[in-house]
């Protein structure tokens, strides 16, 4: 495919600056994204990683950074319906607060003109070679091991690749980029599935975090204070 691949560090600015030198569009995917661990873990990666890649890429000139975040940042009991602009929720969950912080801290390099940041937050993405939405339930249906749940009532906020893909190339070419006043400009590239909301079989999974999770700490948690991210 003519892509070279960095294996490194996403919290290592000088590795990342490297990388970034001479690129007009950076695409931030890496995340930890599970249903429990170290909180830790999920705040190095998730949102250190996060403004680390941004501020990189800022530094080198980038124009455009797109950030891929979740649907998640609306926790489990969203409201039927919930768009873009609709309640985040941390949900006591690692991965929901963690995603929602990670906006916020990529959110702060954006300088219109000169370093346009844009947020995406995909619902369930599946398509060939996909682990949990394609392999995995083939795999257990071949089995006669797929179970429907509460068929009537399940919400599954999937999206295929290639539409994932292509409501991306729209959002930057509209510049629907983040605006100065904390709200987003001409759409914020929310993307919740092909059919958000679809009532079908599949299952929203309520993740535990587990044991080892805690509650953050107050300059962990708050998403208008300060956070404890680099150059900030």
């Amino acid at each position: 495919m003519g892509a070279e691949y960095v294996t490194g560090d996403v919290t290592d600015l000088g590795l990342l600056r490297r990388f970034c030198r001479g690129l007009d569009r950076v695409y931030h995917t890496a995340a930890i994204v599970k249903e429990g661990g170290e909180w830790s873990g999920f705040f190095r990666v998730n949102v250190l990683g996060a403004d680390s890649v941004a501020m990189a890429a800022r530094d080198a000139g980038v124009r455009d950074f797109v950030h891929f975040s979740s649907v998640m940042v609306h926790g489990f009991d969203f409201p039927d319906g919930v768009t873009e602009e609709g309640p985040l929720d941390p949900a006591d969950n690692a991965y929901c607060t963690t995603k929602i912080l990670s906006e916020e801290a990529v959110l702060r390099h954006h300088e219109p003109g000169r370093f346009e940041v844009y947020v995406i937050r995909p619902g369930d993405v599946y398509g060939p070679g996909s682990v949990p939405w394609t392999i995995r339930p083939v795999e257990m249906m071949r089995r006669r091991q797929w179970v429907y749940i509460d068929s009537r009532r399940s919400i599954f906020n999937h999206v295929y690749i290639d539409n994932l893909l292509d409501g991306l190339d729209l959002v930057v070419a509209r510049r629907a980029s983040w605006t100065p006043g904390g709200r987003p400009g001409g759409g914020y590239g929310a993307l919740r599935g092909v059919a958000p909301g679809r009532r079908d079989g599949a299952v929203a999974q309520r993740c535990d975090p587990g044991p080892q999770h805690r509650e953050a700490r107050p300059e962990e948690s708050s998403l208008l204070g300060t956070l404890p991210v680099h150059g900030l």
